[in-house]
Order: structure tokens, then C-alpha cells, then sequence
């Protein structure tokens, strides 16, 4: 959990595959609270985190056809002992989080989420992804992180990524989980999940935040998302960034992206 000095607001957000809550990652969720004086509460993913988890027999049943909804159930009763009633107002993800947001929305009613505000940076679950096309974009993508992680090495406090940094704690990886979660990014579930979400939360907000270069979040399938969520009646913000997919890794970008964000709020 990340508590800022000012709380206008609580949020839920949802890690990207391969994110746990090390510092460099909590750092970035750290100044989205500051900048946007958010309470937020950060739950880790099964399969991938500080201890050793793993997903559940029925999340993996769910998984294996591309649904994040059971998943994000049962990470939002995980994380309701640091939620505060009526509960957060704001969903955000980062890639692979991005579509947990969207199922958490999806499943809202159930979990007595109250969203108003949903961030969605860098989607990936937006189109059909071949396994070896998924894996290929993957791959380019993870070849340019290192000039992000640069760019935030000019900020004063910086934290190096875990697989750098000498104060890092352990995490634990379960293979399998790993699997059945990227696997799970080849289906194009994710408007499905935001569009149920929406439809009972029509005073709801939408912001799609992209990078203009992403192999992971292709601009165009970005763009369908934010007309087919518009047409719903719902408020979409199409937020584009200089950069791509690992534009999380940078605190510029973060910065950045949480400036026009809150901007979409007003």
C-alpha cells in the first residue's frame, strides 16, 4: 500500500507480467500517488512474488481460454483487508495489469468496487496474438528497456531494476503460472471485460495511455478499443506517449502520463 502526504482518492492497480512489488516497481506506482494524491493498494500477482504462489486450479481453467476475471476476483478479496469502504474509485494496470483492471471492472458489482476512473497503459490484450508473434514483440520490446531505466537514472532517488539492484529482496517465479498468464495475453478478452464493466457504470471514465512505437499495444488496435468504448457512451481519453512498451520502466514517461491523466479528470 502507498499512501501519500494528500488522499483525494484509493486506487487498485494491477502489475504487468513479470511485476512484483519490488521497489523499482512500487516506485512508479509511488508517484502516480503523489501526483495524483491516491491512495493506492498494489497486489501481487500469483506465480510471480515475494513469496511462493501460484495460480489456483480454477484461475488456471480460466486463464487457458484468456480470462483475467477469476484471477482478479480473487486478487481483489486478497487485497480487501487494506481496501477502505465504499472501496477505490480508480483502476489502473500495466500491460498484463491492464487487463486485470478491465476484469476487476468487469467484476465490480460482485467485489463492491465502486470505479469511476479506469487508466489503461499499454494494453496488450487488445487483438489476437499468435504465440509466436506475441513472443517476437515480446522479445523486440525487451531489447529497448535498458534506455528507459537510463532516462530514470537521472532522477534523484532512483531505484535500479530488481535484476541490478543489491538491495533487492527474492522473488519467486512459478514456471507454469508464468505460462498460463502470457498465454492468457493472446486472447482479445479485454474489451469484452471493460465493455460489461462500463455498461453498468455509465458516469465511468476511460484513459488508454500508448506508447506511439509499441509492438504490444499497436496504435491502431488501441484506437478501435477507445471507438468501439466511445460508441458505448462511455468518456475515452487516448492518451499517446513518445516511446514504447516499456515506457513504464522510464519515471519520465510516468511522469508524464500522469499529468495528462489527471488532466482527463478535470
Amino acid at each position: 500500500m502507498i499512501e501519500p502526504a494528500a488522499v483525494e482518492r484509493e486506487a487498485l492497480a494491477f502489475m504487468g507480467y513479470g511485476g512484483w512489488t519490488s521497489r523499482f516497481e512500487l516506485q512508479r506506482f509511488a508517484l502516480l500517488a503523489e501526483r495524483w494524491r491516491t491512495r493506492i493498494v498494489v497486489p501481487e500477482v500469483p506465480g510471480c512474488s515475494a513469496r511462493p504462489t501460484r495460480v489456483s486450479a480454477r484461475q488456471a481453467v480460466a486463464l487457458a481460454r484468456g480470462d483475467f476475471r477469476r484471477l482478479a476476483g480473487d486478487m481483489i478479496r486478497g487485497a480487501a483487508p487494506a481496501l477502505s469502504r465504499p472501496g477505490p474509485t480508480l483502476l489502473v494496470g500495466y500491460s498484463m495489469g491492464a487487463s486485470l483492471a478491465s476484469a476487476a471492472l468487469a467484476v465490480a458489482s460482485r467485489a463492491e468496487l465502486v470505479a469511476t476512473h479506469i487508466v489503461l497503459v499499454e494494453p496488450v490484450a487488445i487483438q489476437r496474438w499468435s504465440p509466436t508473434a506475441l513472443i517476437r514483440a515480446t522479445e523486440a520490446e525487451d531489447a529497448l528497456a535498458g534506455q528507459y531505466v537510463a532516462e530514470t537514472m537521472a532522477w534523484e532517488g532512483a531505484v535500479l531494476p530488481p535484476e541490478d539492484d543489491a538491495q533487492a529482496q527474492p522473488h519467486h517465479r512459478d514456471r507454469l503460472s508464468m505460462t498460463l498468464l502470457g498465454n492468457a495475453l493472446r486472447h482479445e478478452r479485454l474489451r469484452g471485460d471493460l465493455r460489461a464493466g462500463l455498461a453498468e457504470r455509465p458516469e465511468a471514465s476511460v484513459a488508454i495511455v500508448r506508447g506511439e512505437q509499441s509492438l504490444l499495444c499497436p496504435p491502431k488496435a488501441a484506437l478501435q478499443l477507445a471507438h468501439v468504448i466511445r460508441q458505448q457512451g462511455t468518456a475515452v481519453t487516448d492518451i499517446a506517449l513518445a516511446g514504447s512498451h516499456p515506457l513504464w520502466h522510464s519515471l519520465d514517461q510516468v511522469s508524464t502520463l500522469a499529468t495528462r491523466v489527471k488532466a482527463s479528470w478535470s
